[in-house]
């Protein structure tokens, strides 16, 4: 704010010092002082202005536009992502998509666990017998502790059930 303020007096110093000048040197001219002052007051009105638009906030909108994009192209990524896998069957794909919807599934277990998932990891690798234990979901507890891909070609049952399961886990 006081950035605009300097800037404004500045300005408006300026403007009075080229006001003095032009009707000065053009006294003998009537019409050549009333046009050099109209176009002044236009040029230092627009600079005037350019600095008060500063001080308007911007539309909370176009944040809200930007990421409502970006969460878009993630959803476009996700869907390019699992048609390579599940319609074109490219092996990358089909491991990628296993990894996001397994992380999904830990994320949604330690949540309701509430504990870190780097814990739950390290208890599906090393003690899968008590994490069955605790789970008592034989979906949920397959994605966890799958040492393959969880998500096969042309097969979105399974993928379908599982991500149905973590919703149900996320609540």
């Amino acid at each position: 704010m006081k950035k605009q303020i300097k800037t404004l007096i500045q300005i408006g110093v300026v403007y009075l010092a080229v006001s003095i000048l032009l009707d000065s040197f053009l006294t003998g001219y009537p019409i050549l002082t009333w046009a050099g002052l109209g176009f002044a007051f236009i040029f230092f009105g627009i600079m005037i202005f350019a600095v008060l638009l500063e001080l308007v906030p911007r539309p909370a909108a176009s944040k809200s536009l930007r990421q409502f994009k970006k969460s878009e192209d993630d959803l476009m990524r996700l869907d390019k992502l699992c048609q390579r896998a599940l319609d074109q069957g490219d092996p990358t794909s089909i491991e990628l998509l296993s990894k996001r919807v397994r992380s999904l599934a830990f994320a949604a277990a330690a949540n309701r666990f509430n504990i870190t998932e780097p814990v739950l990891r390290n208890m599906a690798e090393l003690d899968p017998a008590s994490l069955e234990q605790q789970i008592h979901d034989q979906s949920m507890f397959e994605m966890l502790t799958a040492t393959s891909s969880v998500v096969n070609r042309r097969n979105t049952g399974d993928l379908r059930k599982y991500l149905t399961t973590i919703e149900d886990w996320s609540r």
